[in-house]
């Protein structure tokens, strides 16, 4: 089928598909980050950009099997050509198979392979298998990563988000041990003809690794280059914002001229507790969810007596001017945000409603202290649908109590002037939403250490310029260019939402 001189010839293509193989896939990496960042969404999809990745590697790959696999099978049976290409028609398709769907074998089928060909040969070509085996099996570790890495900056889809797998010292691993599987495939092949040095020095070789310095050059310079631009921008948004892009901008925002007092929200859920404790006992879950039988009201109505001290301490708690949470932020971390008084401002709000079920005469007094409560938030994402929520609670309260009959009409009438009042003064604040989210959109790409290679260095520092400048559109005009593009894309997303649930909000009222 072939002389010996043309199975040698094939080996050493295999050793420069492997060459091509493990140095095309990082560098396609960068050029599909570049093109993303630089052509226009509307020209060109991320999906296109994946799929086209996924397709050249796929052949880059496939080459490197069938030259190598090829040469071993034509050098095993060089008599039986039919045999030859069966056999190597079946294996390849196997290994295909292998790399769609059985991932999980490739450890055995690149560690072991080289064992079972060397396996009559001595130690030092043995453990030479071994090294390239492994090295086989990292280099195409790498291309997997560099393909959900890809799929995840231009998605937004982050499959790591969350853990402490940190995806940029994998690769440089794998990377290591590719070189070192490559150099020991290379010294397998050489002979007294062809030398492991006469092999790296080929045109071709000197070619593939001169792409990738150039890479590196060109990733370093798109990194300066978009880390100039995000300054400018970010110089930009503090001027629009009138504040820093920062925890401390943050924690200003959240305070919006008001004192910190952590006293009163201990103060304030203590006493929650105590209601809640008094009022429901110990409840399994089964019985939270439970229809409340004719003995379960009159008990909660017993209980509503009977606490009427701890809901006399809550109203007088929560009458006056309600204090700032102080938040614990920090910059790289503001991800990892908490903001527990929301969760107690919701529970005092609760409080009150119950007060409004059993005391329905005093339903305005009860409602104003609902909305002081309600209202105590700071406007941002998190609290604008807590809010949201809390309203459609004392919407639907009311209509209980006007549909059974337990207010009269007049104070009904009464309840609906008060929400028209509330929904005039309910305003969506743009500018400070807008604020809050350009800080929080800065801050992400610092709490995620999925990855610190100069390409998606350069692509994270143009995602973060894009959002920062949707959000300095969005407060400057109230319309928002949601950028078309993977974590830009996600970060702007929530605007339209929140503002759209502050119009269904006003809508309730005012039709209450």
């Amino acid at each position: 089928m072939c002389s010996l001189s043309e199975n040698a010839f094939m080996r050493r293509k295999s050793f420069i598909f492997g060459q091509l193989a493990l140095t095309a896939s990082w560098v396609l990496f960068v050029l599909a980050l570049l093109a993303a960042a630089w052509i226009p969404a509307k020209v060109i999809a991320s999906s296109t950009i994946l799929a086209g990745y996924s397709l050249l590697i796929i052949v880059l790959w496939a080459f490197y099997f069938i030259t190598y696999m090829g040469s071993w099978f034509q050098s095993k049976y060089v008599d039986k050509v039919l045999c030859q290409w069966l056999y190597l028609a079946g294996t390849t398709a196997v290994m295909a198979l292998a790399i769609f769907f059985c991932v999980w074998a490739l450890p055995v089928i690149f560690i072991t392979l080289p064992l079972l060909i060397c396996g009559s040969k001595s130690g030092k070509t043995v453990l030479l298998g071994v090294v390239a085996g492994i090295g086989e099996f990292a280099a195409l570790c790498s291309t997997v990563l560099l393909a959900l890495l890809l799929k995840a900056l231009l998605l937004g889809e982050w499959e790591f988000a969350g853990t402490s797998f940190r995806c940029d010292m994998v690769l440089m691993i794998c990377g290591v041990l590719a070189l070192a599987g490559l150099f020991a495939r290379g010294k397998m092949l050489a002979n007294n003809d062809w030398t492991l040095k006469s092999a790296l020095c080929q045109p071709v070789t000197v070619a593939i690794w001169s792409i990738t310095i150039l890479s590196v050059i060109g990733t370093v310079a798109a990194d300066k280059m978009q880390g100039k631009i995000l300054a400018e921008t970010k110089a930009e948004a503090e001027k629009v914002f009138g504040g820093e892009l920062s925890a401390d901008g943050l924690k200003k925002l959240y305070l919006d001229g008001r004192k910190a007092d952590s006293t009163f929200y201990s103060k304030l859920n203590d006493l929650i507790r105590k209601i809640n404790k008094s009022a429901w006992g110990k409840r399994s879950k089964g019985r939270i969810f439970a229809k409340p039988t004719a003995e379960d009201l009159k008990k909660r109505q017993e209980n509503f007596v009977k606490n009427a001290p701890l809901y006399a301490e809550l109203n007088k708690l929560v009458a006056g001017e309600i204090p700032a949470y102080p938040l614990e932020c920090a910059d790289g971390k503001l991800l990892e945000l908490k903001q527990p008084q929301l969760r107690i401002l919701r529970s005092a709000a609760f409080a009150l409603l119950t007060q409004m079920r059993y005391d329905s005469k005093n339903a305005l007094e009860y409602s104003k202290l609902y909305f002081n409560v309600v209202n105590a938030g700071n406007g941002t994402a998190v609290s604008t649908v807590m809010q949201s929520k809390m309203i459609k609670f004392w919407c639907k309260t009311v209509e209980m109590l006007k549909n059974g009959k337990k207010i009269s009409a007049v104070e009904f009438a009464a309840l609906q002037k008060f929400a028209k009042a509330q929904a005039a003064g309910f305003n969506f604040d743009s500018r400070k939403f807008a604020y809050a989210e350009a800080v929080f959109a800065y801050d992400l790409y610092r709490t995620h250490s999925l990855t610190t290679i100069s390409a998606t260095g350069a692509y994270f520092k143009f995602d973060r310029t894009e959002a920062l400048r949707s959000w300095m559109d969005y407060a400057q005009n109230g319309k928002l260019d949601v950028p078309q593009r993977g974590i830009a894309k996600m970060l702007t997303l929530p605007a339209d939402i929140h503002s759209s649930q502050y119009e269904e909000v006003k809508t309730l009222l005012n039709e209450l």
